[in-house]
């Protein structure tokens, strides 16, 4: 079940009506670092975290637009197995 504020993924998406171009940049470690190259480009822009619990047994994918700040702690309660703390992987 997704969250109030998580929106799935458009289930025809890669392959609706009405396809986005893809666009490539190069890897970067920031925000900041990436705006540089999204000059021109009409879409919303996002970052990736890859995080892992304290084990290193379990690993998360988060997602969420770039100008917004993750709470981890939300993230390690949100799970059904209640991870104690999350860490970036």
């Amino acid at each position: 079940m997704l969250a109030p504020q998580e929106v799935p993924v458009s289930p025809g998406w890669p392959n609706s009506a009405s396809p986005t171009p893809a666009t490539s940049i190069p890897p970067v470690a920031t925000v900041d670092e990436a705006e540089q190259h999204w000059a021109g480009i009409d879409a919303t822009h996002c970052k990736n975290l890859f995080l892992r619990n304290q084990k290193g047994n379990r690993h998360y994918l988060v997602i969420i637009q770039h100008s917004k700040r993750a709470d981890l702690r939300a993230v390690a309660r949100s799970d059904r197995r209640r991870q104690a703390e999350l860490r970036v992987a």
